[in-house]
């Protein structure tokens, strides 16, 4: 328990100059304020007091390390106190103590001893409640005893504490008692504490209305709007359909929603035409001869879901009729012309196709894949179809003389199952004393199969300057059929047999090159 007041810097017959005696008498109020619930602790026995003990000392400077003293002041110039220790024998360390002058000028003071407090004199409430906080410590009242103490000994604003703690205790259970009530008729807490239930006949949202009256009205006045809308609801359902009637006779939206198709049996040029049934003709005649020009345009879609649609372009001139004719049934579209001669022209006035007396003609044709029938004109023939696959080494690569040497790889799509593969090689060698043999081979899911093998042998020459002398060119051609149509890989292999000298190379620019050959 620490003190509730601390006169360390005031002491009776000295001076202090007028701020520091108001200061004084704030601490002084604070202790009486605080006071009020320590008394309370002690006479309903929370608190235990236990005796605690003040020490003095004096010395000759402000923190008591000159003449430090336990004894007899002498002529000493400061005061040292240090209250509240569980331990009565005062400590030797300065620094344990307030320390305080009580000899010497201070400059304009006033009296001490001319303060008055609550109507009694400052040192006398100083030293009561010194006394008191001692006393409260120190000895083991009985609470009567206590209480009585307490009633003779302090005052708050001249009524007994005592008086003012019941005083205090009463007006709080009042409002305790009045806020309870309040809250009472508000609601309560539910059984479990966790959430608080409001009383709406007891609660109001203004002097004459509760709050269950309000929700009713609100209640109400929503069915009442809802009914509304449920009638309103009903009058846009019924211009709906009827504007979807209407619509549905224009016509409807397509799949993707992106564009509207015109019901054409339905929407009419006249009371009497639709504009499927719509038939313009251009009739002109004269003595001798007559001409006309007839368009007709017809979609119709059956009750059976069925639809057809049909154009027509007929120019007549004498009975000599031409034009042409388009029809699709959904499942089926034609176009049909008729004419005597049919010629397609460039904006540059360049003829691209003339039909005429059952030829057709093309001046300049560039056709990227052709499939014929039969082929009469010896100039195509031979050349029906020719695609060319190559690959060439880009240096010269080193013979392997302790197994394989891989010369390049070619990938072939056969566009045409019929169509065969011409396999060609030229391989530029320079080598000496060299025993081997090319393998030609193709792989097909992974699969690999060796297609032909050529023999190679070099004879012995020698050296001639830094080349080899036996410098030759082994060409290779074969035509393979019975592939089938799909992608094949070709390779080119030199598999190593004997040698006498290494060094031997494949030059720069050997090659092994496929053609797809249909004839």
């Amino acid at each position: 328990m620490t003190s509730l007041y601390d006169p360390t810097q005031l002491r009776r017959h000295t001076s202090a100059r007028a701020e520091e005696v108001n200061a004084e008498l704030l601490k002084i109020q604070t202790a009486f304020d605080e006071l009020q619930a320590v008394v309370t602790s002690i006479i309903t026995g929370t608190v235990v007091p236990q005796p605690l003990y003040t020490w003095r000392a004096y010395a000759n400077n402000s923190n008591g390390t000159i003449d430090f003293t336990l004894g007899d002041p002498g002529d000493r110039s400061y005061i040292g106190l240090s209250f509240n220790n569980f331990d009565p024998d005062p400590s030797m360390d300065p620094s344990r103590y307030e320390w305080s002058l009580i000899n010497g000028a201070l400059g304009n003071f006033i009296s001490f001893d001319t303060i008055n407090v609550a109507g009694k004199p400052a040192t006398q409430v100083v030293d009561d409640l010194n006394s008191l906080s001692l006393s409260l410590l120190a000895y083991q009242f009985d609470r009567q005893t206590l209480q009585d103490y307490v009633n003779d000994k302090l005052f708050v604003g001249g009524v007994a504490v005592n008086a003012v703690i019941v005083n205090e205790q009463n007006i709080r259970i009042s409002a305790d008692t009045a806020l309870a009530e309040t809250i009472a008729l508000i609601g309560a807490k539910n059984n479990d504490g966790s959430a608080f239930i409001v009383d709406l006949t007891k609660a109001y949202v203004d002097p004459t209305t509760s709050f269950a009256v309000r929700l009713g009205n609100m209640v109400a006045a929503t069915a009442t709007a809802q009914a509304s809308v449920q009638d309103l609801e009903q009058v846009v359902a019924e211009l709906d359909f009827a504007t979807a009637t209407d619509i549905s006779l224009l016509g409807a939206k397509n799949l993707a929603g992106d564009a509207w198709i015109l019901n054409t049996s339905t929407v009419k040029v006249s009371p009497t035409e639709t504009i499927s049934q719509y038939i313009n003709t251009q009739v002109a005649a004269a003595a001798g001869g007559a001409a006309s020009v007839t368009e007709i345009y017809d979609a119709v879609i059956t009750p059976t879901g069925g639809a057809h649609a049909k154009a027509v372009l007929r120019l007549d001139v004498n009975g000599h009729v031409i034009g042409y004719s388009a029809t699709n049934d959904g499942t089926l579209g034609a176009i049909v012309f008729d004419f005597d001669k049919f010629t397609l022209r460039d904006l540059s006035g360049n003829n691209l196709l003339i039909a005429e007396g059952g030829v057709i003609k093309m001046p300049n044709v560039e056709i990227d894949t052709l499939k014929v029938g039969t082929v009469i004109t010896e100039s195509v023939a031979p050349t029906a179809l020719r695609k060319y696959y190559g690959n060439e080494l880009g240096s010269n690569v080193a013979v392997n003389y302790s197994g394989t040497t891989n010369l390049g790889t070619i990938i072939t799509t056969k566009d045409i199952a019929g169509s065969d593969i011409e396999i060609s090689y030229y391989m530029r060698m320079r080598v000496l004393e060299l025993a081997g043999y090319f393998q030609v081979v193709k792989t097909v899911g992974g699969v690999d199969t060796i297609m032909d093998t050529i023999w190679y042998w070099s004879a012995t020459l020698g050296d001639i300057g830094a080349f080899r002398s036996d410098r030759n060119v082994q060409p290779y051609r074969r035509r393979f059929s019975g592939l089938g149509a799909g992608a094949i890989t070709w390779s080119l292999r030199f598999v190593h047999y004997a040698h006498n000298q290494t060094g031997g190379v494949f030059e720069a620019g050997s090659g092994l090159f496929a053609e797809e050959i249909k004839r």
